[in-house]
This record gives structure tokens, C-alpha cells and sequence, in this order.
């Protein structure tokens, strides 16, 4: 990972989102870590404006707008990517109406999650996400948990907005 993006995330632990915003603003989108951490940046600070009480800091920049220009950047460099797919498709799945019509991108979203789980199917993040966007069982969907507990704690373990809600979300008891 790109020593730049680390700081930022630093930043993002210190609650210093204005300094974060302006240095994910000087990163190059074509890479995928960088793409990956701002557009979770811009995600969580859309999604948890109140609590964080930063919705001048959302007016201030557009990150509303942003939040969908770079979702789009994103489908266009990394569509195929099966991490890409994990990632907007939580994110979108969980909350539609930041990208548009609420039925067509809860779907789209959905349809993300199962192409990454059928790209990866090993891959124990990717069946977690996947079983909880399903009708599928809870029996099942426990039992992926208690697989992914281990990746989980092993792939978001660094600083920052993406790593402490992944492990908070995917393996809260």
C-alpha cells in the first residue's frame, strides 16, 4: 500500500476528515488501493454524517456527488476485479439511494456480492457478504461467519475507516 494512503487513514483515525479529504484528493485513482480507501471514506462519511456531525463537510465538497463519480470510475478500471465487486456491493446493498433508484442498485448490488463470491468462492469475506445479502438461511449464514472470523481479522487489520468497520460489521457476536 502506498505510504501516502497509510497516513491518510491515520488521519481518518484521528478524526481529521478535512486533512483526509484533501489528501485523498492528491492520489492517483487508477490504483486500486487509493480508489479502494476514498471511495470507503466517501461511503462512511455520506452514511454516518449525523453521528459524526459532518454534514457541512458533505455540502462543503459534494461528497454525495463524489461518492457516485468515483463509484463510476471504479466500474469502468476495476469492474472485474473481485474485491471491487465485494466492496460496491456492500456498500450499495446496504444503502441504494446514494447511487440512484433504490430497487435497480439494491439489485445491483446484490449481483456484485454474488459475482465476487462466484469469482473467489474460497474466499471466506467474499461468502459472508454474499450469504447476508441472500434470503438464505441464518444457519447458514452463521456458519460462514464462523469461517471468516479468521480472514476477516487477518484482511482489515490496519488503520482507518474500511478496516475497523469491516472487522466491527463482520464479526459483531
Amino acid at each position: 500500500m502506498d505510504s501516502r494512503v497509510f497516513q491518510i487513514l491515520e488521519l481518518e483515525e484521528a478524526q481529521k476528515y478535512e486533512e483526509a479529504f484533501h489528501e485523498f484528493e492528491k492520489l492517483d485513482m487508477m490504483d486500486f488501493d487509493s480508489w479502494k480507501y476514498y471511495y470507503f471514506y466517501l461511503w462512511y462519511i455520506n452514511v454516518e454524517h449525523f453521528p459524526l456531525d459532518l454534514s457541512e463537510h458533505i455540502q462543503k465538497h459534494q461528497l454525495a456527488i463524489k461518492l457516485k463519480e468515483l463509484a463510476e470510475l471504479g466500474f469502468e478500471q476495476f469492474g472485474e476485479n473481485a474485491e471491487f465487486q465485494f466492496l460496491t456491493g456492500y456498500t450499495i446493498n446496504l444503502f441504494p439511494y446514494f447511487f440512484g433508484d433504490y430497487e435497480e442498485w439494491e439489485q445491483r448490488g446484490s449481483d456484485l456480492l454474488k459475482s465476487a463470491h462466484e469469482l473467489e468462492p474460497d474466499n471466506a469475506i467474499f461468502n459472508i457478504a454474499y450469504q447476508g445479502s441472500t434470503n438464505g438461511t441464518t444457519e447458514s449464514y452463521n456458519i460462514a461467519k464462523q469461517q471468516a472470523i479468521n480472514a476477516v481479522e487477518v484482511t482489515f487489520n490496519g488503520k482507518g475507516f474500511l478496516n475497523s468497520y469491516f472487522t466491527d460489521v463482520l464479526t459483531a457476536k
